[in-house]
């Protein structure tokens, strides 16, 4: 009877009457010797005892199942005697995800030899325990250390194994020398044990398992030697620290009372584990904004590829040898080497631009030139976004993440707009069944934009004119919030009351005049489309519409001749709006029309600054949506937002040769094939 009482609060009932003796023994052999053995003497007599602790034992592998076996075996007696032996093996090394299983193994233990431990740990148990503890994985390989004269020695082999091909290699050993066999295995909650006994039972290779679906986490995580071990440690880590983890903390900061609880009332090894992850997360490893999960991600490039190496080529240099001289560092182990992380690497800033992404739990839009274009405008246009997005960052312009350059592919990776473009919610609410746009709402996404846009225009280091301002490249963040979006086609500004040549780009129907005839451009053009914008806000209009009659195909033309009408005005206004229902609209809507008009005058001088439109409609905002204490999220500019590590590269190649030909066949910030790809980025109008 095992009292399992103090552990579940529950009896578990075990019997083993198979293993009494068939005849019963001499009085005399079941005497008590006044030894730690004498209770199993009264059952089995002095002679067996005597048996065990002069058997020669083989066991090999000291991992879980090993630990349990060197109990027994130490409590026993066995192989406690000059005569007696026990041989136990292992080339793997402990780790702390080890400890919850393998009870012979201390957190001062962890990168020690397991073999090594558990044998000492053995020893405490039984003083008088005669164990040997070696580093070789028993393979043909080491066949001149496990030799003949070695096996023949034997009295039993007891495997402690993890995988199908090292059981099958020791079941042969065992038929071919005529040793018995203790097998034995766990998978989770489930077990098996097979006694293999020479001409009496079939051997372990006689009925095959079924295959192995993953490596051995030991070998996985200590000495991989193919790609599958890597995947496996890889899908290992992954789920550990972006799944597992995040599902503990979340459990915890829902319920800390009854959490606590719980892991004090489980009290192991493994709940001790789980709530040092939980801290790491909330605590040490606590990411606030997109730069800490850079940073959270850099450390574990460190980690993983650096100081786990180094800890373990310092336990086992490369010229390490077994306890019987033999090389450590033979196949299938490979010596590993530690990487210097190294910002040329694209596989360095994958990982990276990969890690802080998950990290951050964002998800992110991926722009993609189709491989195969490699025209200059489209190069251009690529380094143009890259460029103006180093250098500027707002809380209504939409931050550019990573990118990447591998062959003749170009990637951009941006935050993630929830709710896409402004377009979608204007034009195509009933196609994709979505709510039309509020009032309040149209006015707070016209304030974003003028903040993005005045900001660009003169608030920041460089002033820039963004040339494609329209609603598609107007994008909405799940509460509505807009951001400026699609820098390919920006040009850095001219001085004050210059203007800029430039080639035709842009999106009919948002095309200032004087840049659709003459091709020149001040940031005035800017201000025309976004008065442009204004007027789709107003009417639910788009900009060009070759469908509709010839008087009302282009909406700026139109919107100037019938604003200074009232009555034409209100009728020109989107019927989603109800603004024959609710007056209290009116008076805002002929300011927004007012600021309309006065943006896309003819002539660019009598366009207003971007901050005029900022002052223009805050107040309107104010009065339909109050900031109620959150003056920050109209704040304008945000010099809290940090720019990505991994895009400072790029400054740093400022005033370098930035030409076409200059760009390396592979480099970036991210990984080279995100999923979520989106259409090529070339702004002409009809892309």
């Amino acid at each position: 009877m095992v009292d399992l009482a103090s552990l579940t609060g529950q009896f578990f009932y075990f019997d083993s009457l198979e293993s009494l003796p068939k005849e019963p023994l001499d009085a005399n052999d079941l005497r008590p010797l006044n030894s730690r053995y004498d209770a199993q003497i009264s059952v089995f007599g002095s002679k067996l005892q005597k048996k065990m602790e002069e058997a020669k034992i083989f066991m090999v592998g000291s991992g879980a199942l090993g630990c349990e076996f060197l109990k027994n075996l130490a409590l026993m007696g066995i192989a406690c005697s000059d005569k007696g032996k026990l041989t136990v093996t292992d080339d793997d090394v402990i780790e702390k995800s080890n400890l919850s299983r393998q009870f012979l193994f201390r957190d001062w233990n962890i990168g020690q030899a397991k073999s090594t431990v558990a044998a000492t740990a053995a020893a405490m148990i039984n003083p008088r325990l005669n164990v040997e503890a070696l580093q070789n994985r028993a393979s043909a390989e080491t066949e001149n250390v496990f030799d003949d004269s070695f096996w023949e020695n034997l009295t039993v082999v007891v495997n402690a194994l993890d995988n199908v091909n090292a059981r099958l290699y020791i079941d042969q050993r065992c038929l071919y020398f005529q040793k018995p066999l203790l097998e034995s295995g766990t998978l989770g909650a489930k077990c098996n044990t097979q006694m293999v006994i020479p001409h009496l039972t079939e051997n372990y290779g006689a009925s095959r398992d079924p295959p192995e679906k993953q490596a051995p986490m030991c070998t996985v995580h200590s000495f991989p030697h193919n790609i599958d071990h890597c995947l496996t440690w890889a899908r290992s880590e992954f789920e550990g620290l972006l799944e597992k983890t995040p599902t503990e903390v979340n459990a915890y900061l829902s319920s800390p009372t009854e959490y606590s609880a719980a892991m004090k009332n489980a009290g192991d090894a493994q709940a001790r584990d789980t709530l040092e992850r939980v801290i790491e997360c909330l605590d040490k490893d606590k990411c606030e904004i997109f730069q800490d999960c850079i940073t959270w991600a850099r450390l574990k490039f460190e980690d993983y590829f650096a100081d786990r190496v180094k800890q373990l080529t310092y336990t086992f240099p490369e010229d390490a040898t077994t306890s019987t001289g033999a090389p450590f560092w033979s196949p299938p182990k490979r010596f590993p080497r530690p990487l210097q992380f190294s910002v040329d690497d694209p596989s360095h800033l994958h990982f990276v631009m990969a890690a802080s992404i998950l990290r951050a739990g964002t998800q992110i839009a991926v722009k993609r030139m189709e491989a195969g274009v490699l025209s200059n405008k489209a190069l251009d246009e690529f380094q143009s976004e890259i460029h103006v997005l180093s250098k500027v960052r707002h809380r209504h312009l939409v931050s550019l993440l990573g990118y990447s350059i591998e062959g003749n592919e170009r990637l951009l990776v941006y935050e993630f707009m929830t709710k896409g473009a402004l377009s979608r919610h204007l034009f195509h609410w009933e196609s994709l069944k979505l709510e039309p746009l509020s009032w309040a709402t149209r006015l707070v996404i016209a304030l974003d934009v003028a903040r993005g846009v005045e900001y660009l225009h003169g608030l920041a280091r460089e002033s820039f004119i963004h040339r494609d301002l329209k609603s598609s490249n107007i994008l909405l963040s799940d509460d509505f919030r807009a951001k400026v979006a699609d820098f390919g086609l920006v040009k850095l500004a001219p001085g004050l009351g210059k203007s800029v040549a430039t080639r035709l780009a842009g999106t009919f129907g948002y095309l200032a005049p004087e840049y659709a005839v003459m091709g020149r451009i001040t940031t005035k053009s800017d201000v025309f489309s976004f008065g442009v914008v204004l007027m789709e806000l107003l009417t639910g209009l788009t900009a060009l519409d070759e469908k509709r009659p010839e008087e009302t195909r282009y909406l700026a033309q139109w919107f100037t001749q019938i604003k200074s009408n009232k009555e034409k005005l209100m009728e020109a206004i989107d019927t989603t709006l109800s603004i024959k229902t609710d007056d209290s609209i009116v008076e805002s809507i002929s300011i927004v029309a007012e600021l309309a008009g006065h943006c896309t005058a003819r002539d660019p001088s009598h366009r207003p600054e971007m901050g005029y439109a900022v002052n223009v409609l805050v107040p309107l905002v104010e009065k339909w949506q109050p900031v109620k204490n959150e003056t920050e999220g109209y704040a304008g500019i945000n010099f809290d937002l940090p720019l990505p590590e991994l895009l400072k590269g790029w400054r740093e190649k400022e005033g370098t040769d930035l030409s076409l030909n200059s760009i390396d066949n592979s480099q970036g910030s991210l990984p080279s094939r995100p999923l979520g790809f989106a259409d090529s980025f070339t702004s002409i109008d009809g892309r």
